[in-house]
């Protein structure tokens, strides 16, 4: 795979083989890798999401990448980064399917395209909660194909429509040229603008189920996304409110 030029800032580590993008930047980042290194597998043995699951390899394994950063900021400031992935990662896809497509986010890591999951984000990090040393916000997108065993619940950018013969290379380009503007607009006008793109294509009224980083399983309806990103859920037994890290579980002592 040929990646075109990437933006200022950002360098590409680009690896043909590798187990998995997600342990690849997270060794790298322990190991003192600087801020903007983009780490990209093009045919991982396997791919990891939370609690040490493993994603689904359709039979063309798809874009499986990885930035590295390194915010100095607290844990409370940095969890906000996810979301602001989630949004760079849809706006990238949204460039290489048909214009109907439907782009939504399940709350708090997914990306939809007509209500399969597409692709999922995944975020690392080390430090105390007053200032992270390392953060790795990785991603895992399908594209050819996506996982035979979850039929409907998954999707790809070919199965959805693409919009003409696409170029692995340029979807990594349009994500990393995404995440720069994502990650400026977060930096400089704070977290609202972002936050906005990503709530209102959060279906509200739909049940949904989220795994917390503790295990505790959670399921309601969606009621709102709340001002700082987090879901509000009518539940079983009442309105349930759950913040981007209780899902995520960024630092919460020194380590």
């Amino acid at each position: 795979m040929e990646v075109p030029a990437l933006p200022s800032g950002i360098e590409l580590v680009q690896l043909e083989r590798g187990e998995s993008v997600r342990e690849e930047a997270i060794r790298r980042a322990r190991e003192g890798a600087a801020e903007g290194m983009f780490v990209v597998v093009e045919s991982p043995s396997r791919a990891y999401a939370r609690h040490g699951r493993e994603w689904l390899l359709p039979d063309d394994p798809g874009l499986h990448g990885a930035f590295v950063l390194r915010p100095e900021l607290p844990a409370t400031e940095c969890v906000e980064l996810a979301t602001v992935a989630a949004v760079a990662l849809g706006s990238a896809v949204s460039e290489f399917v048909q214009p109907m497509t439907e782009l939504h986010y399940r709350w708090p890591n997914d990306v939809l395209l007509n209500a399969g999951k597409a692709a999922g984000v995944w975020m690392d990090a080390g430090g105390s909660p007053e200032s992270l040393d390392w953060l790795v916000i990785s991603w895992v997108l399908n594209t050819a194909s996506s996982p035979d065993s979850l039929g409907h619940d998954a999707a790809s950018i070919a199965v959805e429509g693409a919009a003409e013969t696409f170029d692995p290379g340029e979807i990594v380009r349009a994500i990393a040229r995404e995440f720069v503007a994502s990650i400026t607009t977060w930096d400089q006008t704070g977290f609202e603008p972002v936050l906005r793109q990503w709530s209102v294509r959060i279906p509200v009224g739909d049940s949904t189920a989220v795994e917390l980083h503790d295990g505790e399983r959670v399921e309601g309806v969606v009621e709102r996304i709340d001002e700082h990103g987090g879901l509000v859920l009518r539940t079983a037994d009442g309105e349930r409110s759950l913040a981007l890290n209780d899902f995520y579980g960024l630092p919460t002592e020194t380590v």
